[in-house]
């Protein structure tokens, strides 16, 4: 369950894991195994950790920022975090390039970020929204080139890709 979906209950709240302490039942309660949260990298970990092994969750995926890579101390702590918390896949969950150009250096940034996670079995990927099927820029939709022979890994959102007229399949 991406927990986007319900910010309301948790995004602006002085202690996000109070809040999931009421959310996590209730998610649980509709058959969710598994939870995914921007938040979660920069929380309390035992507390998180209390929190989801009595809900009998999991931390499916991470969003992160390219600091938390990029920037040696921060890396350890996600890499702590991923092993953690058994998360193999990371992904930055925002990009809005001006130019092709400047998409295919993200591409590039995604596949430095993974370069050096893989020795931690840590994929890295990006999740799309619906401009990037539906603003071509310099010719070409960013989809295109993050789903090219130079792309990225993707984190599918099936919401957007329906917005944006395509087919999941």
């Amino acid at each position: 369950c991406q927990l986007w979906g319900v910010k309301d209950l948790w995004f602006d709240k002085p202690d996000k894991l109070a809040a999931f302490a009421e959310i996590f039942p209730k998610v649980r309660a509709m058959g969710y195994d598994g939870v995914q949260c921007g938040s979660f990298i920069r929380m309390d970990a035992d507390r998180l950790e209390k929190l989801l092994n009595e809900n009998g969750l999991s931390v499916v995926d991470q969003p992160i920022s390219f600091e938390d890579v990029e920037d040696e101390a921060k890396l350890a702590k996600t890499v702590a975090f991923c092993r953690r918390f058994k998360v193999g896949f990371l992904y930055i969950p925002w990009f809005e390039g001006k130019s092709a150009e400047e998409w295919r250096a993200f591409c590039r940034r995604l596949d430095a970020a993974e370069a050096k996670l893989r020795p931690y079995g840590i994929r890295v990927g990006y999740h799309h929204h619906v401009h990037e099927l539906t603003t071509k820029i310099d010719g070409e939709l960013p989809w295109d080139i993050l789903t090219g022979p130079d792309g990225a890994r993707l984190e599918m959102d099936i919401g957007p890709v329906l917005e944006g007229g395509r087919n999941p399949a």
